[in-house]
């Protein structure tokens, strides 16, 4: 079975088929739209917002939102459209703040930067491949970019 075309060679060019390329962002947008929103439940469960912000709200202060987005590592404008998805905020309020966001530039530059989190999958799978013999003790303290005593000193000069 063949995916639908969404394009049609006539006359040596390609001609976008309208309907179906229509029809097929429609329901992409629509895939994306509910995996956004599904994230968004799931980095801000309704417990959580409802503890924090109670259930319903005719104004919310700019520090309340700095406070959960520092917390719960989202953006601002993610949390007001959060508030406004479990009806903890109206419509009108939503519009309101997100005016103000454009009116002082936070939608292209949020203040508040969220600090990335520190992973060590790079650094576990390196010391994995040179316990394994995998790659060389002098390779593992190239991938990672530090010095062999450094490497040393994160595995505590334990060997088992």
């Amino acid at each position: 079975m063949s995916a639908p075309a969404i394009a049609k060679y006539e006359k040596g060019k390609i001609v976008p088929n309208s309907e179906k390329l229509i029809e097929f962002a429609n329901a992409y947008s629509v895939k994306v739209l509910d995996l956004l929103k599904t994230h968004s439940a799931l980095l801000m469960l309704k417990e959580a917002i409802i503890n924090e912000f109670g259930i319903s709200r005719n104004n919310i202060s700019f520090y309340e939102l700095r406070a959960f987005k520092q917390e719960y590592k989202v953006s601002m404008a993610s949390i007001v459209y959060r508030l406004k998805e479990l009806g903890i905020i109206k419509e009108h309020l939503f519009k309101k703040i997100n005016i103000s966001f454009s009116a002082n530039g936070l939608k292209k530059h949020e203040p508040y930067p969220i600090d990335p989190e520190e992973s060590y999958q790079l650094n576990r799978i390196v010391h994995k491949l040179e316990v394994d013999n995998i790659i060389s003790l002098n390779r593992a303290c190239e991938l990672l970019d530090i010095t062999l005593d450094e490497y040393n000193n994160e595995d505590n000069n334990y060997r088992y």
